[in-house]
């Protein structure tokens, strides 16, 4: 009995030594227990405790420097309040150094998003990538300059079957604005399809890929495709039906390169969908309802 008593207290004080022990490595590197210790299966392999989820979460909080929006919004010439509203919103500003911050650095190691020990999406607008459940693919990131995007690479995705923005079209086109229902836009670019985003619209994007046969068939869940390529070379291509694998039903709205005036001395230029949100803002809305409405195939041309 006595031998008893002593083996249950020294197991009780061996279990508060351990919880003392991992406190204290708690404490030293300021990292949450769960997430440094890596979970042992069945089969002793190591699997990783935090998603991408939650440690983009981490990058939102530590990384991404909220006042830089309002200069991410003049770099893109973004006037109006909806997109920058947008903007703000989800956490579309430019990613700070996570050099610093031991906890960042490890949760960025965890899911792969450090190359050499080194975020490459510093001095970025970060954008996740999801898939069309809505989990993280990976993490893309722009700035003015060349290269304008950089993706981080990762075995969870390509841009031969990724659409950009899907899981958020999908919810928007058949529970948002009634107007848009079970159809959806296609564009080129990114901030292309969030800036649609930003009136509502439901928009994904290829992202510069061509619309092959895989991503073509996803289009098969809408009632209605409006293909707005950009206006180069590759879109001319998209234009003509030769790159796009997309219904048979699809309209293509071709934007127009264009100078408006406005008063003496004040123009814009108008090359693409998102400059022309740029200046036109919810008045995309007279352009795109009646395309919509219209269940045919028919080549446009956008202007007001």
């Amino acid at each position: 009995m006595i031998l008893f008593y002593w083996f249950y207290e020294f197991r009780k004080l061996s279990v508060l030594t351990q919880v003392y022990k991992r406190k204290q490595v708690q404490k030293l590197f300021s990292l949450r227990f769960c997430a440094i210790i890596k979970k042992i299966g069945k089969k002793g392999k190591l699997s990783l405790v935090r998603t991408k989820e939650e440690v983009y979460e981490l990058v939102k909080s530590h990384l991404i420097d909220l006042d830089s929006v309002s200069e991410v919004a003049t770099q893109r010439k973004y006037i109006h309040d909806e997109i920058k509203t947008y903007l703000t919103e989800n956490y579309l500003g430019f990613a700070t150094s996570p050099s610093v911050n031991i906890e960042l650095m490890n949760a960025l190691d965890e899911v792969g998003w450090l190359d050499k020990g080194t975020f490459t999406l510093e001095g970025r607008v970060v954008v996740p990538i999801r898939n069309a459940d809505g989990s993280i693919a990976t993490l893309v990131g722009w700035r003015k300059g060349f290269p304008k995007y950089y993706t981080i690479a990762d075995k969870d995705f390509s841009k031969e079957s990724h659409w950009f923005n899907l899981d958020r079209a999908l919810d928007k086109s058949f529970k948002g604005d009634k107007r848009y229902r079970g159809s959806v836009v296609v564009v080129e670019g990114i901030f292309d399809a969030l800036h649609l985003d930003a009136y509502g619209v439901p928009a994904i994007a290829t992202m510069g890929a061509d619309v092959n046969a895989y991503k073509g068939a996803v289009l098969n869940l809408f009632d209605k495709v409006i293909c707005v390529p950009d206006n180069d070379e590759a879109g001319q291509k998209a234009l003509l039906k030769k790159k796009w694998q997309v219904p048979t039903n699809s309209t293509f709205l071709y934007v127009e390169e264009k100078r408006y005036q406005f008063g003496e001395g004040l123009s814009f230029q108008v090359k693409d969908i998102d400059n022309f949100l740029s200046l036109f803002g919810s008045q995309i809305h007279e352009v795109l309802v009646p395309l919509v409405e219209n269940k045919a195939a028919v080549v446009e041309r956008l202007s007001l």
